[in-house]
């Protein structure tokens, strides 16, 4: 049938399995957390630490090696991390 799609199954190498993996298992780990998080603390500290998940993310990057950072960049960092301390001290 002209309609009719085969899927083809890819070689993945080994690196890009582990990488899914890792992957899904950090995914279901933070939801975990979050969940446990959320039971047991206001929603506004929970949320407010949750959302500086791009400056760990900016600080394994450059544990790595493969990221410089300005110092704006920094200086924003520093800020974020202020204003959630400001938010769990309330």
């Amino acid at each position: 049938m002209a309609f009719r799609k085969t899927l083809e199954l890819k070689q993945v190498n080994a690196y890009v399995l582990v990488f899914m993996a890792l992957t899904a298992l950090s995914n279901g780990l933070g939801q975990l957390f979050t969940n446990l998080a959320l039971a047991n603390e206001d929603v506004v500290v929970v949320l407010s630490i949750q959302s500086t998940y791009p400056l760990v993310t900016a600080l394994i990057v450059s544990l790595v090696g493969r990221e410089k950072f300005s110092p704006k960049t920094l200086l924003g960092a520093f800020f974020v991390v202020l204003g959630c301390l400001l938010v769990v001290i309330r």
